[in-house]
Formats: structure tokens, sequence, C-alpha cells
């Protein structure tokens, strides 16, 4: 009985050995296991803080720069908050070409004929302006005004009057050239009130005639100068050839023809067939001339036998004066019937004179003083009057001015008319010049970028809210190539490429998100498993006490089981 007993009490404690060294290798299996989810906890956090996230960059109200996850609303600036601002991103689809957009903008996209009706779908109002709508406005008032019958019921006839006036502005423009020359050889009056020429220069009196005479033989002459003027201008001409010469100057011979007459034996004469010529020649004696001036008079004087030369006239004829004169006069007869003179030479005294040369002297009929005041009666010398005359006539248009008169026009007319046609030239090439004003500019500029965008890229595809709210869902599509980051390039109107990490409003940074969450779910995680694993340890020490103990006990039954077997055999022996 006792061996049996021991027998099976080892039995016992071998079994339970066993399923000791089972159950710590089962615990030593799970704690494998648990740094097995220990590695691919830790791992997953290492996947996190490798995950990165595209951002766009925004300027707050405030002028400071914020990354924001770089989702399609976001790139788009699309429901954005209103105190930001930054570049447009689109999301562009590498197989097709078309924008990933909100379900909103793709259909207002849709519905709209143009960039200004697509924008009107989101608030903005415009006012469509033409920007050459003045020159419909001024062309029409010129017609309503009858600016363009100004000149004639006909444009063939306002064409002919517009040729014969340009003609009459050009005569005016010749008339004025000429006068004004006149000017720089007509002198102005000194201090005394003097119109003289200068003493030491003969040529001045010869340019001041040559001058005098343009402006007389000018096919201008006639209608440049009225009557008046034109009667003044030659009586200067005449005064200042010759007006204080005697009646006839040195050395000029004068033939005066007589008939020849013979008394009958009845006492009455009978013309013969010859003739009596009568010559006389004029001999200056002596000339002098007072001029008048506001000073008082001033003598010229010229020697015995000689003349005045153009200097003395022109300022005689400019200033007006007196004139003394003496001369003498011989006569000789000579009878043109045997070419003889029948008498003697004979000289004698012509005359001593005094004349006042404006009112004595007379030129095509009037004296100069009456051709000066039928000019103007306010004026006392030549000198003022051709002033005047000429400083009209350099300034005055008054041939065209004469025309228009002719044909009841006015200078008004012609500008007018003139008007009327510029403004037929800009409406006859006419063309609208359309803009459409937006009460938001901002806002119009911001979507009709998009309307052409889409229309650039060929169409859209509808980004579903989730994925258009995701920055996650850009930078895997990104980084999957399946599409491309573009922006809107307004100068050439087309969709450029860019690359998100060369472009400064774009940025690919960690998920900070999702590190975040990998951090905690791995703490958590590694909690759970020390736990767990410190379990395991605490079984596995309590089942390692265990298996020392049985063994313990084994041991001890082996050994008092061979001291019985020792005792038994010595007692056989």
């Amino acid at each position: 009985m006792g061996l049996a007993s021991s027998q099976a009490r080892l039995l016992t404690l071998t079994s339970r050995q066993h399923s000791v060294e089972g159950e710590a290798q089962r615990i030593m299996a799970n704690k494998m296991r648990l740094a097995n989810d220990s590695d691919r906890v830790y791992q997953k956090y290492l996947n996190a803080l490798d995950e990165t996230l595209i951002k766009t960059r925004q300027t707050n109200a405030s002028g400071q720069n914020v990354w924001i996850d770089a989702s399609v609303n976001n790139l788009l600036r699309y429901n954005a908050s209103e105190d930001t601002s930054g570049t447009v991103f689109y999301v562009q689809n590498m197989k097709d070409g078309s924008l990933y957009l909100p379900a909103e903008l793709g259909q207002a996209y849709d519905e709209s004929a143009d960039e200004y009706e697509f924008a009107s779908k989101f608030g903005v109002n415009y006012t469509r302006v033409d920007h050459n709508e003045d020159i419909l406005k001024t062309y029409n008032k010129m017609v309503n005004l009858g600016y363009n019958t100004l000149l004639g019921p006909t444009p063939e006839d306002a064409d002919v009057i517009l040729a014969e006036f340009a003609n009459k502005v050009n005569d005016d423009q010749a008339k004025k050239t000429i006068a004004a020359m006149m000017l720089t050889q007509l002198p102005s009056a000194n201090t005394n009130g003097v119109y003289e020429l200068s003493r030491f220069l003969d040529t001045n009196a010869r340019s001041f005639i040559t001058a005098l005479d343009n402006v007389i033989q000018s096919r201008l002459y006639e209608d440049a100068y009225t009557p008046q003027e034109r009667a003044l201008i030659n009586a200067a001409m005449s005064l200042a050839m010759g007006a204080v010469s005697p009646d006839y100057p040195q050395g000029t011979t004068v033939e005066t023809p007589y008939t020849y007459y013979v008394t009958g034996s009845d006492g009455y004469p009978y013309p013969k067939d010859g003739k009596m010529v009568t010559k006389t020649t004029y001999a200056l004696k002596d000339l002098k001339v007072t001029v008048n001036t506001s000073a008082g008079a001033k003598d010229y004087s010229v020697k015995s036998g000689s003349q005045f030369d153009n200097f003395d006239l022109i300022n005689m004829m400019l200033n007006g004066g007196t004139r003394y004169v003496s001369a003498t006069k011989t006569v000789s007869v000579t009878y043109a019937q045997d070419d003889k003179t029948h008498s003697p030479s004979s000289t004698t005294s012509l005359y001593e004179e005094s004349k006042d040369i404006y009112t004595t002297v007379q030129t095509y009929g009037s004296t100069a003083k009456s051709i000066l005041n039928n000019y103007n009666s306010s004026m006392t010398t030549y000198g003022e009057a051709l002033r005047k005359i000429f400083q009209d006539a350099s300034t005055i248009d008054s041939l065209s001015q004469k025309y228009l008169d002719s044909k009841g026009l006015t200078t008004d007319d012609i500008n007018n008319y003139k008007k009327y046609l510029n403004a037929k030239d800009d409406y006859d090439s006419y063309f609208p010049d359309i803009e459409m004003v937006p009460d938001n500019k901002v806002a119009s500029q911001y979507y009709r970028e998009i309307y052409n965008a889409i229309k650039s890229a060929g169409g859209w595809t509808e980004a579903s809210d989730t994925s258009a709210k995701s920055a996650s869902w850009v930078t895997n599509m990104v980084k999957s190539n399946q599409v491309i980051l573009t922006t809107w390039d307004a100068q050439n109107s087309m969709l450029s490429k860019t690359a998100d990490s060369l472009h400064y409003n774009l940025r690919e940074i960690s998920n900070q998100n999702k590190i975040e969450v990998a951090s905690q779910e791995y703490e958590e995680e590694l909690a759970t498993i020390n736990d767990k694993d410190s379990k395991l340890d605490t079984r596995l020490e309590k089942l390692e006490t265990e298996r020392e103990a049985i063994e313990y006990q084994i041991k001890a039954m082996k050994d008092v089981a061979e001291q019985n077997v020792s005792t038994t055999f010595k007692v056989f022996t």
C-alpha cells in the first residue's frame, strides 16, 4: 500500500509539472505576440511621422501668413474665410485635363453662357458700359443740330465750299506773308514820332520800294485791300518815287508840236505841211524839304543842280512836310519843214514854289491829304497809315471772311461742319467697346477666372463634399500622379502647371493631425500591451514557483524511494 500510494503521487506531480511547463510555453508565445504588437504599433507611429500633407499659404486680415490644408476648397479659396486671401490653385485631372470642383461651381458653369453670367450666379451684379457710346451720341447731336447741312443740302455742295474756302485761307496766308515782309521794311516811329529810314544804308530805301512794289504787284492786291487802302498804298508809291521833284526833273526834254500856219493873200492863215516843235528843257536849280516832326521841323537840303534820292523822298512821303523848289527853263523852237531852229534858245526862271506835300501835291486826281483822310481821318501821316494797313493785313483773315460773307456763312458754320465730318468719320468706323462693370471687382475677377479656367481645361469633374474638404485626398492624388496643381495664367489665358515643392504659396509638410492621433494611439496600445505583458510575467513567475515546488517534491519522493529500495536489498543479503 505504501509503495502504490507513492507511485500515484509521483505520477500526479509529473502530470502537473507537464501542465505547468505547457502553460509557461503558451505564456511565452503570448509574450512573443505582444512583442510583435509592440513593434507594429511603433511602426505605425513611425509611419505617421513620415506622412506629409500639401499646405497652401494664406494671408489673414492683419497681414500674417498662415498655412492651411490644401483641400480642393482651400486651394480654390472657395468657402474660405472672407478675411483671408491667397493664390488660387486648381486640382486638374491628369487623365482628361478636367478640374476637380465642388458640384455648385461645376453646375453653375454648365448653366452659364459666359463668365459674367457665371459670376452673377454668385451675387456679382454688372452694368453694361459701351466706352465708344460717345461716338454715337456726338454724331447724333451734330445731325440734330443741323451741322450736316450747314454748307449746303448735299455733301457735294459742302465739298465745293470747303475747297474754295481752303483756297481763300491759303490766299490769306500768302497775303499775311507779304504784309509781314512789308512791315520788316517799314520803319517804326522814333521818339519824335518820325518814320525815318537809316540815312547811312541806301539799301533800306531800295528795299522799302521793292517791298511796297511786291504788295502792289501781288495777284491778291485787289482782293486783299479795300479801295481806300489801295488808294493810299498807290499814292505812297507815287510820292516815294517822285513827289518832291520839280514838275520836270533835271535834263528832261518836252516836245510840244504845233501846226504851222502861213498867211495867204486874202489875209487868212492856211496850214502848211510842216510842223513847228517847241523843245523845253528844265534844270533843277534849288530844292529843300522840311519834314514835320513832333519836335519841330527838320530840313533836308539838296545842292543846286541835283535831285533828292529815295531816302529823302520816302521820308517826305512817310511824314509829310513842305517842299521849296526853284528851277530854270530853256526853250528852243524847231520847224519840222526844214528841221532848223529858226529862233535862238531862251532861258528863263521857271518858278519859286512852296508846297505842302499832303495838301497840294496831287496823286491820281486827289491830294495826298484827301487820300489819307479818306482812309482814316484820325491819322496825320502816311507812315502811321501804312503801318496800320499792313499790320491788319498780316493778322486779319480778310479774304476768307469776304468769301464767307458772299455765301452768307460764318467761321462757326465752317468749324461746325468740320466737327460734323470728324464725328461722321468716327461714326463710320464705330465699333462697340463693351465693358461689364461689376459692383464687386474682387469677386468678379475671382469667378471669371474660375469660369475661364474650366473652359480652358475642357470641363470639370465633381469632387464630393468629403473629398473637397480633405487635404489628404489632394495629397494622395498628387503623390499617385492622378492630379496636378495648376494656376491661371491671365496673360496667356491658359492653365499653367506648378510644382508644389517649388511654388512660393505651396508647401509639403508633416501631417500634424495624424502624428498627434498616431502618438495617442501608440501610447494607448503600448499601455495595453505592457499591461498584458505584465500580467503574463506575473503568471509566468507563479508557474515557475509551482514548477520548482513540483520538482522539489518529485526529487524528495525519488530520494525516499531509493532509500526504501536500498534498505530492502540489505535485508535479503
